[in-house]
């Protein structure tokens, strides 16, 4: 497995020089570019801009792995749905820019609503149009499953990917929603089984919820378990550290992590990308 790599939407209060030289000094070797206004805007920003943020991450000794962006493909508002589908294809458009292979992204939350057959058919209406959109440029379009979206668990994450019946869609696990759901880290990636392509890293506690994001090693999640699933599966796709919710003092946390990692023996399960 590649990594140990980190989401930039941790460091979304700070600039891209900071968050490369902080996360390269601790050890971080790639990163997962946060494209929803920090760093990186597809459709604003272009060659030029994405050059000097691969630039910067070199001279960090990282690279730029994924990039990502969570939007709203279930929504009633047929002019928000839209311009999500339409954002997305822009990020798809990013991807060759940064050399990257492969686009994140999410559902989009139920606000307190239902889950409904209407969501179910325009996600996937929304999904055949970006899949679409990523045939013939060589991207994966990555799903994410969220406790708080309508795509939910990893049974529902594989249902949808085989009913669009395209290559181009593989899944993400993100292993606190894995504690969020009441699964096991093992449990919820192979629920995902084939399909999965993408490792959000981050802890979470039982019976807390919805999810939160904690920083490796604070909760129980079963971490190496965890990375002995992957390792043992052949699992070659990144691992990324997410803490999303750790935005006012990144830095502490990432050291956190990297911390754990490396003090309980499992940094030395990655390769450096």
């Amino acid at each position: 497995m590649k990594g140990p790599g980190f989401f930039t939407n941790g460091f979304k209060l700070f600039d891209f020089e900071y968050a490369v030289e902080t996360l390269g000094d601790l050890g971080y070797r790639g990163i997962e570019l946060w494209c929803k206004g920090q760093f990186f805007v597809p459709g604003r920003d272009g060659e030029a801009r994405a050059e000097k943020l691969v630039r910067l991450a070199d001279a960090s000794g990282m690279e730029v792995f994924a990039l990502s962006a969570h939007l709203d493909f279930v929504s009633p508002n047929d002019d928000l749905r839209e311009a999500s589908v339409e954002r997305f294809k822009r990020v798809i458009d990013a991807a060759p820019l940064f050399d990257v292979d492969r686009v994140v992204t999410a559902s989009g939350y139920l606000h307190g609503r239902r889950p409904s057959e209407e969501m179910g058919e325009r996600l996937l209406e929304s999904m055949r149009e970006v899949g679409e959109h990523a045939s013939g440029r060589d991207v994966t379009v990555v799903l994410e499953p969220e406790p708080e979206k309508y795509l939910r668990t990893p049974e529902q994450t594989v249902e949808l990917i085989e009913e669009l019946g395209a290559d181009g869609f593989a899944a993400c696990a993100d292993l606190s929603h894995a504690v969020a759901l009441d699964a096991t880290t093992r449990e919820y990636m192979e629920g995902l089984g084939r399909h999965l392509a993408h490792v959000h890293l981050d802890d979470g506690e039982y019976g807390l919820h919805p999810h939160r994001h904690q920083v490796p090693g604070r909760g129980e999640a079963d971490l190496r378990d965890a990375l002995e699933y992957l390792e043992e599966s052949g699992f070659d796709g990144w691992v990324s550290v997410e803490l999303n919710q750790h935005t006012e003092n990144p830095a502490s946390a990432a050291a956190e992590a990297a911390g754990f990692l490396r003090e309980s023996g499992l940094r030395e399960m990655f390769t450096d990308g």
